[in-house]
This record gives structure tokens, C-alpha cells and sequence, in this order.
């Protein structure tokens, strides 16, 4: 199994036709820590839905216990994550996680 992404709330705004933008709330299951999150295209913008990642809120473990900072990569293409005193770039560990993730379609 991979890492994966499921929406349980969204909605559309934006542009003429107020769909260019979409938020999206769900839970994001890590499975491996190989690709979860630490380096750019470890979460590609693809696996929620995405074409451009423009904002995100911080991610919390499914128990409430922790919150982890999170942000775009530079160009959008992928979600990454931060630990440590530092908030340097880290892994994801596997659980479960809740988040809000905003970009273009």
C-alpha cells in the first residue's frame, strides 16, 4: 500500500467560473517512511487532487497528540514537513493524519 490522501470535506472558489481554487480536509494515511514528506515530490501535489499546492494547515496525528508544521515546496509540486526543535525538513512517521491543503486544479 502507499501513501494516500482522502477528502472528507471541499469546495471550489475562485476564477470566472469559481473553480480554479480547491480546499480540501482529510485524513492522509503514511504507510512508509521512504516517501513521507521530508524532501521535495516525497507528497506530490498529485496525490490530493492537485496541480499546484499554494497552502496548507498543520498536520495533526490522528490521537491529537502532536502537530507537525507543514508548508509547499517552492514551486507547489509537493507537500513537505518539518520536526524537531528546528522544524527541519523530516519524514512523516506512519499513522494517520488530519490536514487542510489548498491549491489549483
Amino acid at each position: 500500500m502507499a501513501n494516500a490522501f482522502t477528502a472528507s470535506k471541499f469546495y471550489l472558489y475562485g476564477g470566472m467560473n469559481k473553480q480554479d481554487r480547491i480546499v480540501r480536509e482529510g485524513s492522509l494515511v503514511i504507510d512508509t517512511t521512504a516517501d513521507g514528506g521530508a524532501t521535495k515530490g516525497d507528497l506530490p501535489a498529485s496525490m490530493f487532487g492537485l496541480r499546484k499546492i499554494t497552502r496548507v494547515s498543520n498536520i495533526t496525528i490522528s490521537t491529537n497528540a502532536k502537530i507537525i508544521p507543514a508548508a509547499p515546496a517552492d514551486d507547489g509540486s509537493s507537500l513537505m514537513v518539518g520536526g524537531g526543535t528546528s522544524n527541519a525538513a523530516a519524514d512523516l512517521a506512519n499513522g494517520t493524519y488530519y490536514l487542510t491543503i489548498e491549491g489549483t486544479l
